[in-house]
């Protein structure tokens, strides 16, 4: 007689207001919903806006959204009898109802292992806690006892072996090859433990609206054991382009030998096309630039090219400005900022942007006028990270010459509004970090918070920074590792906080769609009570899964009756 336990809990993603919880009890085969309530806690990690709620009978998962759009939920085992072989599937070749093929369902093992504590600049203690999406979960091995981590070393020739990586020091990392599995690997569970999965649906871009049905099956020793059955509701309108422009510091640039490297700066092309996809499909269309002048740009650039990413926009780090006052320097800088501009014009790229001494203040700040205007004269803008506590004087002093600051700290609609008074774009970064094992702090302060502040986006730091070994998070005296991804020998592998950063993008598509849907109603008093309800939500604080909910709510009321 065997007993499997499965909670099926909405996590970020989905537009239910509250997440929702499914237990089979599996009985020879037989399955029953047991209806207690009670409330779920994923071991100390909570997501703040998950909630539980009965399913009034329904025994499938059912999540909605618009064409093109990535959903996503997590579904929990837990088994009562030790299995060795315990897998997910869900092929594509599936039907579905309407002889509608299934969409792409992409399933990864949520990995718990060993981070620090606290913020990126504090390790307190060790805390055991989910982060990697993985599709082998034998890619990382964890000792509880000794709270150990260790990642699989795939040799080119030879036996793979396990190489710590949670100790002060990674000498031993130095040529790791790491290698997640192409499709899901099986995992073993032993009595009353637990599996977590996280499962990405992409709705396709040509599917008409309505809702289709299909299964996700569980499956032991290569025997189906259950099925899981779910619905996908697709909306009858398009989620309007991001108001918002999406980027964020990308360090990685092609290595000189084309061989991969584990780190955050060199790729092999394989590596770079992989991570500049990754973040195209978490809603990040303006990637900075590191790459220099070199043989390298144009290969990089038309990996972007060859990706469709957007051109009106360009972030460049790859030439160090600098502060010179010297005539000849300044003649030079101008040389080659146009040398930039004329490459990146044969790629289509309009707004070409240029970075500054980053973080300067007071007098190195100033320093920098002749630079940016030198830029200014070539054809270029400049760009550069900054702080608030002296914004009245960098404005006064560099003005428009900053044509897009990137702020640091917690976002205020006055600081957005005197940089738009001089007619600079403004952006945000370290609210926080990236690094923080938090989904739901990068999902609303890069969200809906940053669109009510009117900030033009955001330009977080950074996608990949390694501090010592980028695979161990204890190896620098003040910094972990600021990561979204990690990289492997061939790809990337993704963390929950980054699928809640996609969520905050899909947030501002909703809310641009709604601000659409009411600017152009035929129903003036609907949309006024739309609008109403709008401008009075509290972004800080209210569940943002319910904000969603509204928004669709109003959406679907105002389109139905214009058409």
């Amino acid at each position: 007689m065997r007993y499997i336990i499965f909670n099926f809990i909405f996590l970020i993603s989905t537009s239910n207001a509250f997440a929702s919880q499914l237990i089979y009890n599996l009985l020879d085969g037989t399955a029953t919903v047991n209806h207690k309530s009670y409330s779920i806690h994923v071991n100390k990690y909570p997501f703040t806006n998950s909630y539980q709620y009965q399913i009034n009978n329904k025994k499938s998962i059912h999540i909605s959204g618009c064409r093109d759009e990535i959903k996503s939920f997590k579904i929990k085992i837990i088994v009562k009898k030790h299995l060795k072989d315990l897998t997910l599937v869900a092929k594509d070749s599936l039907p579905l109802e309407n002889n509608i093929s299934l969409p792409s369902i992409d399933i990864r093992i949520i990995k718990w292992w060993y981070q620090g504590a606290g913020s990126i600049h504090v390790k307190q203690h060790k805390v055991y806690l989910p982060e990697l999406l993985l599709k082998d979960s034998k890619l990382i091995k964890v000792d509880r006892l000794r709270q150990e981590n260790y990642i699989r070393d795939t040799e080119m020739s030879g036996p793979n072996k396990y190489v710590l990586c949670s100790s002060k020091k990674s000498k031993e990392l130095k040529n790791i090859r790491p290698l997640d599995a192409d499709v899901l690997q099986s995992v073993e569970v032993e009595t009353n433990k637990m599996q977590e999965y996280w499962i990405n649906i992409k709705i396709p871009r040509s599917i008409k609206a309505g809702i289709y049905h299909s299964y996700i099956y569980v499956k032991s020793n290569s025997t189906v054991v259950h099925k899981i059955p779910f619905s996908i509701e697709v909306y009858p309108f398009d989620l309007q382009p991001s108001p918002l422009i999406y980027s964020i510091y990308y360090r990685g640039k092609l290595s000189l030998d084309g061989k991969p490297t584990i780190g955050s700066e060199y790729k092999s092309i394989e590596q770079y096309r992989a991570e500049i996809l990754n973040m195209k499909e978490h809603g990040v269309l303006y990637p900075t630039n590191y790459v220099k002048y070199n043989q390298k740009l144009k290969q990089t650039l038309e990996i972007r090219k060859k990706l469709n990413l957007p051109t009106d926009y360009f972030f460049n780090l790859g030439i160090a400005i600098g502060n010179t006052k010297d005539s000849k320097e300044l003649v030079m800088l101008k040389k080659n900022i146009r040398l930039w501009i004329k490459l990146l014009r044969t790629y289509n790229y309009k707004n070409i942007y240029f970075y500054g001494i980053d973080e300067a203040e007071g007098n190195l700040l100033l320093s920098q006028k002749k630079v940016w205007q030198a830029v200014h004269d070539a054809g270029g803008k400049n760009f550069v990270a900054t702080y608030n506590k002296k914004i009245n004087s960098t404005i006064i002093n560099m003005g428009s010459l900053l044509d897009a600051p990137v702020l640091a700290g917690k976002v205020k609609k006055q600081y957005a509004d005197k940089w738009h008074s001089v007619g600079s774009k403004v952006f945000s970064y370290a609210n926080p970090q990236v690094g923080e094992e938090n989904p739901d702090k990068y999902r609303r302060n890069f969200g809906l918070l940053l669109l009510q502040a009117g900030y033009d986006g955001t330009m977080n730091y950074a996608y990949q920074h390694a501090f010592g070994h980028i695979w161990n998070d204890f190896d620098h005296k003040k910094y972990r590792d600021h990561v979204f991804t990690y990289p492997t020998i061939n790809g990337v592998i993704d963390t929950i906080a980054w699928e809640g950063f996609r969520e905050g993008t899909y947030d501002v598509r909703y809310a641009a769609t709604l601000l659409d849907a009411i600017s152009n109603s035929k129903n003036k008093a609907l949309g006024e009570q739309a609008l109403y309800w709008y401008k009075r939500i509290n972004f800080d604080k209210e569940n943002l899964d319910y904000i969603r909910k509204k928004m669709i709510e109003f959406i679907l009321k105002l389109k139905s009756i214009d058409n």
